[in-house]
């Protein structure tokens, strides 16, 4: 008989870090007071989208952020069509900054994702910005 085939190896890790396209143009800057590092925000996929044929929308509840970045999408959009987890979070956000630096996330595959917060701090400590 035959050997039997390998098995698949499975897809390396992916990640994005970086701003929210279009940011200023949908429900960002209505919501920025209610946004905080480590929220975690749904990633939503496009299929139908005329401008972009990877295009990854970012969600807060019902609430549109704006859409994952051209170039980084691809291999996320991918992943998501395949069913893969995939966890959207905020690093940071800076209400100072210009509209499309505001809101800083991290894109990642569920098999490398981490905690949000820094070494020594816990989550739900007095000082979070919950």
């Amino acid at each position: 008989p035959a050997p039997a085939p390998a098995p698949a190896l499975p897809a390396p890790p992916v990640r994005y870090g970086g701003f929210i396209a279009g940011f200023a143009h949908y429900d960002g800057g209505e919501l920025l007071h209610r946004l905080y590092r480590g929220l975690v925000l749904r990633l939503v996929r496009d299929r139908h989208n005329p401008h972009d044929a990877n295009a990854v929308r970012i969600f807060i509840g019902p609430h549109m952020l704006g859409y994952l970045p051209r170039g980084p999408n691809v291999e996320i959009a991918r992943r998501l069509d395949c069913a893969e987890p995939i966890v959207c979070r905020i690093e940071r956000v800076n209400a100072e900054s210009r509209p499309w630096k505001q809101v800083e996330i991290c894109v990642e595959s569920l098999s490398i994702a981490r905690p949000w917060w820094g070494e020594g701090e816990l989550p739900g400590a007095a000082d979070d910005p919950v």
